[in-house]
């Protein structure tokens, strides 16, 4: 019933060419699947929704623009912190995130919640888990909500910040999908990225390895370091790498745009992009290599030495 929900869905936002659809959708997935963990079932759920086409006039006609509550509540600031985590784990639908250098020894977490959304947070053993919640509050709220999302093609999200403590090898585990993600002077373990329609920053970062998947967010990374390998996937977003140093590169994309700038003298480097067509082949003297295999992006590379 679920899966017939979300499809009829579809197809009425569809007939009202709603800005970042998908974002609509996996809200609406989770808020339903996160209801029934909580004890509820299908039947009750879906019938408190009500019928998708309902909810489509009643979130987006522009006609019924003065059912948005005319005082919208304003975010407060949140703060937490937490000692001893040894892997991250968040789960996001529609949060801006800065990852930063803390101050201190601790992991901190600074945030925007209101009464639509928070952050709800628990450190078990070392892992500490950060998942966004909503407060459903009939389809009017929801339309509060939304505005947050999309507005025209513009997004509009909560911010978060969260700060890493210098020379701890911590994991990162994060499942986004509108929020951009910034991540910016830090050293921690392994990285793995799930987003949709997010960005992705880095800048002057460290990690043992990184595996990115993506759909049409844009990745920037400069001046950073991979020990081992970076995986990266992505669909329609375009991705720049600059000065970045790693053994072993790997970008699979079908319609993005691909700038890579490479350090010819780095002789251990491999780097492979692929796609279904058009294929190009870089060799240095040494054991470097640039495999290119696309759809139909466009892949710019040239080489600096230092």
């Amino acid at each position: 019933m679920l899966y017939e929900f979300i499809e009829e869905l579809r197809f009425e936002l569809c007939k009202k060419d709603v800005d970042d659809m998908e974002d609509v959708l996996s809200y609406f997935e989770e808020m339903i699947k996160d209801r029934m963990e909580n004890g509820e079932d299908i039947e009750s759920i879906l019938a408190d929704l009500g019928d998708p086409r309902h909810i489509a006039d009643t979130l987006f006609d522009d006609h019924k623009e003065e059912k948005v509550p005319e005082k919208k509540a304003e975010p407060s600031a949140q703060t937490a912190t937490f000692a001893g985590v040894e892997k991250i784990c968040m789960e996001t639908v529609s949060y801006n995130i800065d990852f930063r250098l803390a101050e201190g020894e601790e992991v901190t977490l600074e945030y925007e919640s209101d009464e639509f959304s928070t952050l709800k947070y628990s450190l078990h053993h070392g892992k500490l888990e950060i998942e966004q919640e909503y407060e459903y509050k009939g389809l009017d709220s929801l339309r509060a909500l939304f505005s947050r999302i999309s507005s025209k093609g513009k997004k509009r999200s909560y911010n978060a910040v969260l700060g890493i403590p210098a020379d701890i090898d911590l994991d990162i585990e994060i499942d986004n999908v509108s929020g951009d993600l910034s991540f910016s002077d830090l050293r921690c373990g392994n990285l793995d990225i799930n987003t949709v329609s997010g960005d992705l920053r880095f800048d002057a970062c460290g990690f043992d390895e990184a595996e990115i998947d993506g759909v049409s967010g844009d990745i920037r990374i400069s001046d950073s370091v991979f020990e081992n390998e970076i995986s990266i996937e992505v669909v329609s977003g375009d991705l720049q790498m600059d000065r970045c140093g790693c053994p072993d590169i790997d970008i699979e994309t079908v319609s993005g745009n691909v700038d890579l700038l490479l350090n010819e003298k780095r002789s251990n480097t491999s780097v492979s992009i692929s796609g279904l067509h058009r294929h190009t082949e870089y060799k240095s003297d040494g054991s470097a290599s640039l495999n290119i295999d696309t759809v139909s992006g466009k892949v710019n590379y040239s080489f600096i030495e230092d």
